[in-house]
């Protein structure tokens, strides 16, 4: 319903409100509402630790600032490389943050691909920054919205350094976390 003729609109700029504007049609006003089923919440500070070892946590790799930079699974050593904070997004997906740099975490260029690269880059507001969270058997699955792929943990390989990369969904343990209040 559209009172006045004026309806929403979004702004791409970081921390910005949401204004009424005049209905011209454009992609900023138009809006899809969708309920998605089995969905975790979790706000706040959190790290996030392999279904296979709760002794291992997804990590940036070297605690690295600068966009590019891997996610990797590492022993849980409560460092500010493995602090994560879980913003909702107006849609119910999360904009996941790395505490040490402020970086989102990201699928490389919105990847479908197997094997597509997630690692930390500046906030963009694409759909390659935005996870669904999902319920499976006590732990989340963290799935991309750019391409339905899930957050797994590569070979389910628990040694320090393994890449965690965005794979499609096959309900395994290597695509299972624990969040959890860092």
């Amino acid at each position: 319903m559209f009172l006045s003729g004026r309806c929403a609109a979004a702004s791409c700029r970081k921390s910005a409100d949401s204004s009424l504007y005049t209905l011209n049609g454009s992609n900023a006003q138009k809006f899809r509402i969708t309920r998605v089923k089995d969905t975790a919440d979790v706000s706040g500070t959190c790290k996030i630790l392999s279904s296979l070892s709760e002794k291992k946590a997804a990590d940036i790799r070297y605690g690295g600032l600068d966009d590019g930079t891997n996610l990797q699974l590492w022993r849980d050593n409560g460092s500010r490389a493995q602090a994560f904070v879980f913003m909702r997004n107006a849609d119910g997906t999360y904009q996941i943050l790395n505490r040490n740099s402020r970086k989102a975490l990201d699928v490389k260029g919105g990847g479908k691909e197997a094997g597509t690269e997630v690692w930390q880059y500046t906030c963009n507001g694409t759909d390659a920054q935005k996870w669904i969270l999902i319920q499976e058997d006590g732990y989340t699955v963290l799935r991309a919205k750019c391409s339905g792929n899930v957050l797994d943990l590569a070979c389910a390989d628990l040694s320090d350094g393994t890449d965690i990369r965005s794979w499609p969904w096959n309900k395994s343990g290597a695509q299972k976390w624990k969040i959890t209040a860092n």
